[in-house]
């Protein structure tokens, strides 16, 4: 039977629903889902990916993400093409999630109806329906460095014992600037390419390693896998190396290992890692339905900080640092450590600046929201929704959508 080795989760719509960023949203998450499609095909003798795409209240307004997906992908992908054959396109499968459907879906599990975007409310749907024996999800408008895709590349390989992070740095991309003619590919391999000698102008790569260096003085973890080159060599992350790399790993958990009760109560607990961790998190499926996904307060905000402390209560938590990194599009604030967490305009947030941390050590902890809930409601798994599934046909020679109601 064909085994699926890796899911990859998004979600979005086609709005400006992520806070009016510079660069609309549909050229963003294009960047994003040709990165992911393009380079798991040219890796499809590596590794089996399906790539989940949730879309939650689309607009009426704007093409749905179903449509711009596949024009993007007939656009891009040719049968000629030496780095990605159409056959070799790894699952592409979007879910449609309007306006009525989520409002049946929210009262279906108890809660309230409430528009707009509920970001992991969307994310949990694509978890709950992932096949993969691990799970990624990111952003949609994140765009992933080649070794961090080289790694993936050995996801089955991957210990389940561990959940993993990644790096994230800004990057400013303009539309108008892109070759539309050109192979994605080849734009997508010059931004990491090492800056030319001489010339003063950096690359992504350069800044990630810059920026890794200086994060390593607030955060030992970044030390750890720079020292043990965790990206370049990652035979040190693999199941099968479990014993015979037992002695590092003991001691990691012992200088390293999250500890929830070594720090006060309003900060977070030693050794963990909390920026922008909702760009990355990858886990066993196992380990994703063990924590049952994200917790369902009705906001987006901070809600992935929640899913790393629920992670890290029976995990170990690894941070991948460049050249493992993730590039986070067109983001209207710097990647910097000074950035605050969560906005003091949403102090009457169920989840909060000023409740955060102790939650965190209470992971579980029902909100207000999902008091009437049954904890094995996320992802809303007795709905089924639209599903618009990009096949490639033999017998035509053409990508084609199939869609499910």
């Amino acid at each position: 039977a064909f085994h699926t080795d890796l899911s990859v989760v998004l979600c979005g719509r086609n709005d400006a629903h992520a806070g009016g960023m510079t660069g609309d949203f549909s050229g963003r998450l294009r960047r994003t889902l040709l990165s992911l499609c393009l380079n798991f095909c040219a890796m499809h003798e590596e590794v089996n990916t399906e790539i989940i795409l949730v879309d939650w209240r689309p607009p009426n307004s704007t093409m749905a993400l179903s449509n711009l997906a596949y024009e993007w992908l007939r656009v891009q992908v040719h049968p000629t093409d030496p780095d990605c054959s159409p056959k070799h396109l790894p699952a592409l499968k979007i879910i449609t999630i309007p306006d009525r459907k989520a409002d049946e879906a929210l009262r279906n599990i108890g809660q309230r109806v409430q528009p707009g975007m509920l970001e992991w409310h969307c994310k949990n749907t694509g978890i709950r329906r992932a096949a993969g024996g691990m799970v990624l999800t990111i952003n949609a408008d994140d765009v992933l460095s080649p070794s961090l895709f080289k790694l993936l590349g050995n996801a089955w390989r991957l210990r389940k014992d561990t959940f993993y992070l990644a790096q994230t740095v800004g990057m400013w991309f303009k539309e108008k600037a892109e070759i539309k003619d050109a192979s994605f590919l080849e734009i997508y391999r010059s931004l990491f390419r090492p800056g030319a000698a001489g010339t003063g102008v950096p690359s992504a790569l350069d800044g990630a390693l810059e920026e890794a260096k200086q994060t390593e003085v607030f955060f030992p973890v970044i030390g750890f896998s720079r020292r043990e080159r965790l990206c370049e060599e990652p035979w040190r992350l693999f199941h099968e190396n479990r014993f015979s790399t037992s002695e590092l790993w003991n001691a990691y958990d012992r200088d390293l290992g999250i500890r929830f009760n070594g720090s006060a109560l309003d900060a977070p607990p030693v050794n963990f890692y909390d920026l922008y961790v909702g760009d990355f998190i990858l886990a066993s499926r196992d380990a994703w339905r063990r924590i049952r996904g994200a917790p369902m307060p009705l906001q987006s905000i901070a809600i992935d900080i929640m899913v790393s402390c629920r992670f890290a209560r029976h995990l170990r938590q690894v941070v991948l640092v460049a050249p493992c990194f993730n590039l986070h599009q067109n983001h209207p604030h710097g990647m910097t450590m000074s950035k605050k967490r969560i906005d003091a305009r949403d102090s009457k947030k169920e989840l909060n600046s000023a409740n955060m941390w102790p939650r965190c050590r209470t992971p579980y902890q029902r909100f207000q929201a999902e008091v009437d809930t049954d904890r094995r409601s996320w992802g809303f798994p007795k709905e089924t929704f639209p599903e618009t599934n990009i096949v490639y046909s033999s017998r035509d020679a053409t990508l084609q959508r199939v869609v499910f109601f």
